[in-house]
């Protein structure tokens, strides 16, 4: 299988879906004292971490790169010592090409490396996180570079692993 990024979402400033393969999904029962985690390492750009929790799903999506303030039309910057605004932390999960962005304000951090951390929680019930079951992409939006990944049978019977073991009913 052709590696792929999983960079989820769309090249907002084009509207242009860049599928990629996902052949990095893996299901993670870390130590005692960590939570159950569906991870995906994308070969060039970002990667992601889905963290199963007592009342909730954290989804942090890792090295995110080239935001820009959508209220303001800035850019922000990837390297160590950069400032995000709020207008630029926002996030969204989709499952279909055909779905909006439902933005929400992310959780930041810098990433050690190169750009920024983006965390949203989602409840067990949330419809984005539930739609994750079936889906044939995903895509997690964000205000900078990002692109979708398909799912084959192989990607969603780990994602589907992932919510039953989390408790997420779909």
């Amino acid at each position: 299988m052709a590696k792929g990024m999983f960079t989820l979402g769309l090249f907002l400033s084009t509207g242009v879906v860049s599928p990629a393969l996902a052949d990095g999904w893996e299901v993670q029962q870390p130590p005692v004292t960590s939570n159950l985690q569906l991870v995906y390492k994308g070969d060039t750009q970002a990667s992601y971490l889905f963290e199963c929790h007592p009342t909730n799903v954290v989804l942090t999506e890792l090295g995110v790169t080239d935001l820009v303030d959508l209220q303001t039309n800035v850019k922000i910057g990837d390297t160590p010592g950069s400032v995000i605004t709020p207008g630029a932390a926002l996030m969204a999960l989709a499952t279909s090409e055909k779905d909006a962005p439902n933005f929400k304000l992310a959780e930041v951090s810098p990433n050690a490396i190169r750009g920024w951390n983006l965390t949203l929680r989602f409840e067990k019930n949330d419809k984005a996180l539930k739609a994750l079951a079936k889906a044939t992409m995903v895509s997690v939006f964000t205000t900078g570079y990002t692109m979708a990944v398909g799912l084959n049978d192989t990607d969603r019977q780990s994602v589907r692993t992932f919510l039953s073991l989390c408790g997420v009913k779909f």
